[in-house]
């Protein structure tokens, strides 16, 4: 049995895998499936893909940070 990543929207929309998605139906190539269910709330569309890491995903690169402003700087410091 192949491993399967399923998604599903509510509209027709474009689909997003974790890096970690990505790397196993990399790794896998055709014995790895996804499955993208679009419509969910209405009409359901199933639409199955074999080997979806040759679709040319676009990579997004989010960084995450904290920040603080300086006046709560100048009253911590010492």
């Amino acid at each position: 049995m192949s491993p399967i990543e399923v998604k599903g929207h509510t509209t027709i929309c474009e689909i997003a895998l974790t890096t970690s998605e990505y790397k196993t139906a990399e790794r896998l190539t055709r014995d790895y499936r996804l499955y993208v269910v679009f419509n969910c709330s209405s009409v359901a569309e199933v639409l199955t893909v074999q080997d979806p890491s040759c679709m040319g995903w676009e990579l997004i690169i989010r960084i995450e940070r904290c920040h603080v402003g300086a006046e709560k700087i100048f009253g911590a410091s010492k």
